[in-house]
């Protein structure tokens, strides 16, 4: 049994005390020489001798053995007389209890003699089961949606034999105990571990990127909280936007994703209007442009870029234009007349715009044909642009003239005229 000695207690012998020794022709078997100041919880407490000379003793009453055993010679041959009991060699406690001794002592030099007695209380310990505190380092880049360990813990600092429970909170957190030989299966549920055992915690991770999960496991009176964090997505990069694109009916179409795009493993292309002349297929987008093409345009495309983590999209334009209309001047551009009418024919226009000498005009397309009445001019040459586009919006070649606006000339033809004259 493992005991703590308590304290000794009994009567305070003053210096030079010369009271009858009752004992009488007993010999004293033991001695005091190491002269010096006694520990509080020693024989001697409270005891000094007017000398540095030996102090005889001898034990008048013994203590209780069921309680204490004192190896009185070894005491003596020790010279443990000052030295706390509760740690002295010469001390063996039994059990809980209080013992009482009375020692007997002369005093050599002079003569002196005298009793005094003391008593030894035996305490049964007080178990320690504080265990040394611990903090659980967090775990970070972990993998989504596994178990993942901690480094195991050390029970430390409690008694022998004592147990103390371990208790774990949170979602999916578990723990498994070694005893020195393995480790037991993991558990959630409170079991007592003993001083050296080495308990280990886990705890499922997150399911998502860059997410912690969370608990905490007491040991005892100590605790700790647990953290694991999952790593970080891994995605594609968009290393370049992809442009808006303009095509003609029947033109070719080639764009590779893997152009703008980097870290893919897959990508996938939506958007593609019904009957379309293009495909997509891998990192492609290919073909010909079609007349639905041109009837769903403008439309935008919506590129995704995979990778084992996830995706990321960028989205682009896409305008498929028909033939564009052909528009000109019609005939004559020279003209002595001040307040012309300009005309032309729209082709497949349905929009003119003219400008002449920077005042723009957009006259009416009727039947493919346009025509502008202009105000009064005077003779010179006025710079015209002509601009137009069809229904869908398909711009026609811009065409320039020049319109020439002369004076009149007066032709008078005089016929010579034969007069007579008679005398």
């Amino acid at each position: 049994m493992n005991l703590n000695l308590g304290s000794v207690s009994g009567n305070t012998l003053e210096i030079g005390y010369t009271g009858a020794f009752t004992g009488g022709g007993v010999t004293y078997p033991y001695v005091l020489t190491a002269h010096g100041t006694p520990h509080p919880n020693s024989i001697m407490a409270g005891n000094t001798f007017d000398t540095t000379g030996t102090v005889e003793l001898r034990i008048i009453t013994d203590a209780d053995p069921s309680i204490i055993v004192v190896d009185w010679q070894a005491m003596s041959d020790n010279q443990e007389w000052l030295t706390d009991i509760d740690i002295a060699n010469s001390v063996t406690k039994v059990a809980a209890g209080t013992a009482t001794i009375t020692i007997g002592w002369r005093v050599v030099a002079d003569g002196s003699t005298g009793t005094f007695e003391r008593t030894i209380a035996v305490t049964e310990p007080v178990a320690d089961t504080d265990p040394a505190p611990f903090t659980v380092t967090p775990l970070t880049d972990q993998p989504l949606n596994e178990f993942v360990e901690f480094a195991p813990i050390t029970v430390a600092d409690i008694d022998p034999g004592e147990e103390i429970a371990v208790v774990v909170t949170g979602t999916d957190v578990e723990y498994a105990v070694s005893t020195g030989s393995g480790y037991a299966a993991f558990t959630s549920v409170s079991t007592n571990v003993q001083v050296g055992h080495l308990v280990k915690p886990r705890i499922r991770t997150s399911v998502q990127f860059s997410a912690a999960a969370t608990g905490s496991i007491a040991i005892g009176s100590e605790s700790s909280s647990l953290s694991a964090t999952t790593r970080a997505a891994v995605l594609p990069a968009l290393t370049l936007a992809i442009p808006d694109l303009n095509f003609g009916q029947g033109d070719t179409v080639s764009l590779d994703l893997n152009t703008y795009f980097s870290g893919a493993t897959s990508y996938a292309l939506t958007g593609l209007p019904a009957g379309s002349g293009l495909s997509f297929s891998g990192s492609q987008l290919t073909g010909t442009t079609s007349a639905n093409d041109i009837a769903a345009s403008p439309f935008t495309l919506t590129a995704e870029a995979f990778s084992a983590d996830g995706s990321i999209t960028d989205g682009f334009a896409v305008a498929v234009l028909g033939d564009a209309p052909v528009i000109a001047f019609s005939a004559p551009l020279t003209t002595t007349d001040t307040s012309p009418i300009v005309s032309g024919t729209a082709g497949a226009a349905t929009s003119i715009t003219l400008t002449v000498n920077g005042q723009t005009y957009t006259p009416a397309v009727t039947s493919g044909q346009w025509s502008q009445q202009l105000p009064t001019l005077a003779p010179n040459s006025y710079p015209m642009t002509l601009n137009g586009e069809d229904a869908e919006g398909v711009p026609a070649e811009e065409v320039q003239a020049t319109l020439l606006i002369i004076e009149a000339v007066v032709n008078a033809d005089v016929a010579a005229s034969s007069f007579r004259f008679g005398f």
